[in-house]
């Protein structure tokens, strides 16, 4: 678990391609994760705490300005995708 405060802001955001340098590895066993609001952002802590067997990255910012609907949560958990109503046109 990295936070930017105990790693002085260095790889969140002094090197913004620390995800693309993971994801080049190929390993099957890590997820990145980017959580758009705080809902959303504890749904992946939970996940990521509860997978042992992957390596996990959570990406998310301090501040927040959206809040997404909640109906769409067990979908993009499911899923890992869904569509956000207020976000779309028929």
């Amino acid at each position: 678990l990295l936070t930017s405060l105990g790693w002085h802001n260095t790889l969140t955001h002094q090197n913004p391609s620390l995800t693309s340098a993971l994801l080049a590895g190929g390993d099957t066993t890590l997820h990145i994760l980017t959580p758009a609001d705080p809902a959303r952002t504890a749904a992946a802590l939970t996940f990521a705490l509860r997978k042992l067997d992957r390596c996990t990255v959570v990406v998310a910012g301090k501040h927040t300005t959206v809040h997404h609907p909640l109906e769409t949560l067990d979908e993009e958990l499911r899923h890992g995708i869904a569509i956000w109503p207020h976000l779309t046109h028929p």
